[in-house]
């Protein structure tokens, strides 16, 4: 079952360079914004024992450094970052408890059991009785985020609804008129709510 958890302070514990010292919050476009905190939960995830994916550098896997001998049998735990929250599993719940206690020497964490929602996707988890595991991924509680967002929550809905079956394109709006200024503006705005 995927679990959940969550850096404390993330930016506030990344140590800066000595040559570098920002007392401003940096703009989300300097490209240094998250280096140092993904610098340095990469290291800690490194240091455990843990290998990036060559295919997304978010993604990690591998048998965590452990001085307990008791461990027999170790399982590979894998785990996913975004900025300073992350999602872990392994098929032991053992190799999950030593990634949970070596992490926490490493950084302020705050391990949060079963994911329930992360990333705009709601999980719910349901232990069958022959042991398996089901899970329903939802994004119900995104989209009514984004109906609001775009003012568009109160409206009469019907389950089939959707701006295909409005008759309209789903990337494009076909431009009325040429000369419409406003055209690229409405554009972004209709593919935002697709």
């Amino acid at each position: 079952m995927l679990q959940q958890g969550d850096c404390k302070n993330a930016f506030c514990n990344a140590t800066l360079p000595d040559d570098e010292t920002t007392v401003i919050h940096p703009p989300s476009s300097d490209p240094a914004f998250h280096k140092h905190w993904y610098n340095m939960i990469t290291s800690i995830l490194q240091e455990m024992g843990l290998s990036a994916s060559p295919h997304d550098p978010c993604l990690y896997s591998g048998i965590v450094h452990s001085v307990d001998k008791s461990l027999s049998d170790r399982k590979e735990i894998h785990a996913g970052l975004y900025v300073d929250g992350f999602v872990f599993f392994s098929t032991s719940q053992a190799e999950e408890d030593v990634f949970q206690k070596i992490l926490a020497t490493h950084i302020k964490v705050d391990f949060m059991g079963d994911a329930d929602y992360f990333l705009g996707t709601a999980f719910t988890w349901k232990r069958l009785p022959d042991k398996h595991i089901s899970v329903h991924l939802c994004q119900s509680a995104f989209t009514e985020y984004t109906a609001t967002r775009f003012g568009i929550d109160d409206m009469n809905q019907v389950p089939n609804m959707s701006p295909y079956r409005s008759g309209y394109p789903i990337d494009a709006i076909p431009p009325s008129d040429p000369h419409d200024k406003d055209l690229p503006k409405r554009t972004k705005t209709y593919q935002q709510m697709v």
